[in-house]
Order: structure tokens, then C-alpha cells, then sequence
């Protein structure tokens, strides 16, 4: 008799089990409420159970099926959520729910054979929704590589659809995904009250990004007091984490008052959220004299601004003096555009440090600075700056800086 106990109790134990199971699906809706109230509560794991058994007991619900699709597919269980989906799928009864979820799948799994399938056919069957598949279809066109049909298809959404934003967006993150580009510049300062002749500085660049240090080679000319000077340059972008990089430079120059000989820097720059700060060093040697620069920045963004201060502590010998560079920049939302404020304080010229026209005496610089994309992958960029430079111990001229910087992109 003893023996039999265990066996009894076993089958208690599988009597109730079957009961409770039975009660539970007397009220299939409570279920799939309880159901969804945990998953608002992120508890998939115990919704999918529950879901679970609703479509075992009620295995012609597509609703509570199509639900336990969603499910797994929160929970990223991908391959349970893509099995129940597509057995939702039966001949031409094709669903724009499942189907939308099924996207959504291939997106997560990044699937693009399989998104491209399934975004054209949702674009010829949906087509009141054509706008929203012709997303994903793009995202799907780009990573299979036709970039330029993706392109083409994201510029035909209108700019009345609710999908055109969305769009814009994808546009402009592809045609950044571009990795060459060439621009030439020219800066004419010119003075006045005294007047003195104007200075010329050229430049042409090539920037190359998408690789392990993207990096920048320049060739500027410049023109100052009457001498000419060629000076090479190359900037290294080295990454260090996914929110940090190192800012080097080197530039050459053959020895003249127009350029530093020998000129050095390198910055730390850390990004986190929408603040970037950094701090760095320079060095310039002319033929009569050795600069070090100390530097830093940190900049903000909010919405479409960016507000951004950068101080410099520049040492000459045994001088010391100090620079500030403020700015304020608007952004034009996709379009790779902006509009900036500048504002300056100190001896250090404007962006450019050309000559060892450093000293303690201090100018006061306010300008604008226009960046406006043409076109895809054409970049127009002008800037003004008026200066109103103490030339000697409290007197005072006018410095008038016009800049033009011409981008291609490819």
C-alpha cells in the first residue's frame, strides 16, 4: 500500500494540472488581457507562456497567434516570432499586420534579400502605404548595394507624406556613408584704417573617412608681407572607443615668415549624448620663434543648435596670452546645411595660424559662417569675419576676412 502513495499522488497532481488548465481557458479574454498587461510590464517571458497556451486551445485564433508572433519578436526571440508569423501566411491571404511584423523581423535580423522581397510586395499589394514601404525597400536596396535606385526611390516620397521626414533622414545618412572628399578654398584678408596689402591663402584637401584612420591630406599657399609659401599638410582621425578619437596633425613648410616650418597637434576629443569636449595641445616653430598652444572645446546640443566655446592658452617664449572662440550653430535638419555665429577674442588670427603674427595685443572678431549642400554630394561654404585688431598698444584697424570653400563629395 505504502507504494501506491506516489502513484496517487502523481495522478492527483496531473488531475489538477488538467483542471486548472481547462479554467484557464474558459475565459480565453481574461487570458489574453493578463497576457498583454505583461507584456506593458516587459514580463514577455511569462505572456509568451500564457499566449502559449491560448493558441494551443484555440488554435484557429489568428488574433491570439499573430499576438504571440509580437511577442517573441519584443522578447527577440526572432525564429519563433518568424515561425508563427508565417503560418499565418496561407495562399493570397496575406495580412498588412503580418506583413508589417514580418518586415520588422528582417529588419532586426538584417535579412535584406528578404526585406527587399517583402517590401516590394507590400508596396504592389498596400499601395494606400506605399511611402512607408518604400523605406524599408530602400534601407534593403542600400545594404544590397544599389545605392544609387535607393536614392532615386527615397527622393520620389512627397513632401506632404508622413513618410517624407523618415525619408530625408535615410537620404542624407546614405549620402554620408560616402567616404572621398575633395574642396578647395581661398581666404583674402584685406585691412583698412591704415591699410596694408591683402593677404591670400589657398588651399585644396582630400578627406577620406569609412576606413581604420580616416585622414585628411592638405596643400595650402600662402601670401603674406610680400612672401609666398607653400606648406603640406595631414590630419589623422584615429578612433579609440565608440564615443572617443584622437585628433592628430602635422604640417611642413620650407622656412619664411608666411608658415610655421614645423607645426604639431593633437586633441583628445570624448563624446557623450549630445555634449563633445577635448583637450589638446600645438606646436609651431617659426624661424624666429616657437609657439605652444593649449587647448580645448566642449559644445552642446540642443535640438537644432550646437553652442560650442574653445579657449586657448598660447605661450611665446616667455609671454603668455590667452584667445576665446565662441559659436552658435543652426542646423538645417537633413540637409547637411548650417548657418554659425562666430565670435572671437584674443591674438591668435582668424582660424588660420599664419605667420608668427602672434602677440599679446588682442582683436575683437565677429562672423558668420554658411554651409549649404547642392544638389547630393556639392557643398558650398562662405565666411565672413570682421575683426577689429589692435595692430599696436591701443590703436586699433580694420581686418575684413572673406573665405569660399568649394566640397565635392564622392
Amino acid at each position: 500500500m505504502k507504494k501506491s502513495y506516489p502513484l496517487l499522488f502523481y495522478f492527483l497532481f496531473f488531475y489538477i494540472s488538467i483542471f486548472q488548465a481547462t479554467a484557464q481557458v474558459q475565459d480565453p479574454e481574461k487570458e489574453f488581457k493578463i497576457a498583454r498587461e505583461l507584456a506593458a510590464q516587459n514580463e514577455y517571458n511569462e505572456a509568451i507562456v500564457n499566449m502559449a497556451h491560448l493558441v494551443s486551445a484555440y488554435p484557429e485564433n489568428r488574433e491570439y497567434r499573430l499576438y504571440l508572433g509580437r511577442l517573441y519578436f519584443w522578447n527577440q526571440d526572432y525564429d519563433d516570432s518568424k515561425k508563427v508569423l508565417q503560418s499565418l501566411i496561407s495562399g493570397e491571404n496575406l495580412e498588412q499586420e503580418v506583413l508589417d511584423l514580418l518586415l520588422q523581423l528582417d529588419l532586426a535580423t538584417r535579412d535584406y534579400p528578404g526585406l527587399l522581397l517583402k517590401s516590394g510586395i507590400a508596396i504592389e499589394v498596400f499601395p494606400k502605404d506605399k511611402d512607408q514601404y518604400t523605406i524599408y525597400n530602400a534601407i534593403a536596396l542600400e545594404k544590397t548595394g544599389e545605392t544609387g535606385l535607393a536614392l532615386q526611390n527615397l527622393s520620389r516620397i512627397s513632401r506632404k507624406s508622413e513618410a517624407f521626414e523618415t525619408a530625408a533622414y535615410l537620404r542624407s545618412e546614405i549620402l554620408q556613408s560616402q567616404k572621398n572628399l575633395l574642396t578647395v578654398g581661398y581666404l583674402n584678408t584685406s585691412f583698412s584704417n591704415p591699410g596694408s596689402s591683402p593677404w591670400h591663402l589657398a588651399n585644396v584637401e582630400y578627406a577620406r573617412k569609412g576606413i581604420l584612420i580616416p585622414f585628411t591630406l592638405r596643400l595650402n599657399y600662402g601670401n603674406t608681407f610680400g612672401n609666398s609659401a607653400l606648406q603640406g599638410e595631414v590630419d589623422a582621425y584615429p578612433k579609440l572607443t565608440s564615443n572617443s578619437y584622437f585628433y592628430l596633425n602635422l604640417g611642413l613648410s620650407d622656412n619664411n615668415p608666411v608658415f610655421p616650418s614645423l607645426r604639431l597637434g593633437g586633441e583628445y576629443y570624448y563624446n557623450f549624448n549630445k555634449i563633445s569636449s577635448s583637450a589638446g595641445v600645438r606646436y609651431l616653430k617659426f624661424s624666429s620663434a616657437e609657439v605652444f598652444m593649449f587647448t580645448g572645446s566642449i559644445s552642446a546640443i540642443v535640438r537644432d543648435y550646437q553652442l560650442g566655446y574653445r579657449p586657448f592658452l598660447i605661450s611665446e617664449g616667455n609671454t603668455w596670452f590667452v584667445s576665446h572662440a565662441l559659436k552658435l550653430r543652426r542646423s538645417v535638419f537633413n540637409s547637411e546645411s548650417f548657418v554659425q555665429l562666430d565670435l572671437q577674442y584674443g591674438g591668435l588670427p582668424f582660424y588660420f595660424v599664419i605667420s608668427n603674427d602672434l602677440s599679446q595685443l588682442n582683436s575683437y572678431r565677429a562672423g558668420i559662417n554658411f554651409r549649404i549642400r547642392l544638389l547630393d554630394n556639392f557643398f558650398i561654404q562662405p565666411i565672413f569675419m570682421y575683426e577689429l585688431e589692435e595692430f599696436t598698444p591701443n590703436e586699433y584697424r580694420n581686418r575684413f576676412n572673406a573665405q569660399l570653400n568649394l566640397s565635392s563629395r564622392f
